[in-house]
């Protein structure tokens, strides 16, 4: 698949190449951390410090690569790439939570971590492994141990990859004829911004302003 990428290079586009370059270097860097991992599992446990970094580093090659890939390189290969590397990130996080028995809340862990670690869930390719994050999710939530985007974005994600309508309209998809982001099947149209509201989001009309300006960017 690499080759593919880099396929399109040329002495005046030279892209490809850097991104393939800059994708082999990173998941080099996520083997570390797996193998880390499995040789010092106990450095793994309740260790905020450690266990944030790693984190942070997971997510910012997350982002990292999908930008470079899927936005500069919208084809096939690139998207078979981000999952190769969903895959790979999600081995350490699940990992990572079972380690410490289970969710790690802003409370303990602060709101960054916490909302870097959604992001990490919210990728992975394992629909049961999701599953079972968010039901932890939803008991938490009664508690206000769990900011609530965590749960809305994942509570979507989950029914949209059962082939059901979302709740909160956090899940869109980009419509070529109209060229514009929509919204995907919701359950209830007329209080969707009610929900959201309710949930802390931004009313849709907005969320799809914001949607649309990211990937507009370079």
């Amino acid at each position: 698949m690499l080759n593919c990428l880099i396929a399109g290079c040329s002495q005046k586009d030279p892209t490809p190449f850097k991104i393939a370059k800059l994708y082999l270097n990173r998941v080099e860097v996520i083997k570390d951390i797996y193998k880390d991992i499995q040789s010092n599992p106990l450095s793994y446990s309740e260790n905020q410090e450690k266990i944030c970094q790693k984190i942070h580093i997971l997510y910012s090659i997350d982002q990292e690569i999908r930008f470079a890939l899927l936005k500069k390189n919208n084809m096939q290969e690139s998207k078979q790439l981000v999952n190769n590397l969903d895959l790979l990130n999600y081995c350490i996080v699940e990992r990572i939570l079972a380690l410490n028995k289970g969710w790690l809340s802003f409370k303990e862990y602060g709101k960054e971590c916490e909302s870097k670690l959604w992001v990490l869930v919210q990728h992975s390719p394992n629909l049961l492994f999701q599953i079972k994050v968010l039901q932890e999710l939803e008991r938490l939530l009664k508690t206000s141990s769990v900011q609530p985007q965590c749960y809305t974005y994942l509570f979507d994600r989950v029914a949209i990859r059962l082939n059901r309508k979302q709740r909160y309209g956090t899940q869109v998809e980009y419509n070529e004829r109209s060229k514009e982001w929509e919204v995907l099947p919701v359950e209830n149209k007329t209080k969707l911004n009610e929900l959201r509201q309710k949930m802390g989001l931004t009313p849709l009309e907005h969320y799809l302003r914001q949607v649309t300006e990211i990937f507009n960017k370079g």
